[in-house]
């Protein structure tokens, strides 16, 4: 049930946690827990069709240009910087300049996934 309904909410991403017994609790004392490599397993393929689905909403955004809040930048050189930040539909966008946009909200065209995300080119700061 849990796999066809992510599914058919097509998420735009989320955090997933392997169950695990806490003592004194209601649950730790149910009968037939489900075995550990068990709870294992299926995490693993529920992040993997999550996984899928945030790529699937992140894929719209391809080719638009959306702002973006720097929230993380790392100097290159004295140059460039790399750059990573959020969409306000929280999709997280890497790009380089030549300034520092830390805690700045930049127009980025979004051109295609890359090593960690979605890349994007600064179009205009404001």
């Amino acid at each position: 049930e849990t796999v066809e309904y992510i599914q058919e909410i097509s998420f735009s991403g989320g955090h997933l946690f392997t169950y695990s017994e806490r003592t004194g609790t209601a649950a730790a004392q149910m009968s037939d827990q489900v075995p550990f490599q068990v709870r294992k397993e299926r995490n693993a393929q529920l992040r993997e069709i999550l996984a899928d689905s945030t790529r699937k909403y992140q894929s719209q955004y391809i080719n638009q240009t959306l702002p973006v809040l720097w929230e993380s930048v790392t100097e290159l050189d004295s140059k460039k910087w790399n750059l990573s930040g959020l969409t306000d539909n929280y999709i997280r966008v890497y790009s380089q300049a030549p300034t520092n946009y830390w805690n700045q909200i930049s127009t980025v065209h979004l051109t295609g996934f890359g090593d960690h995300g979605i890349d994007g080119i600064i179009q205009a700061n404001q």
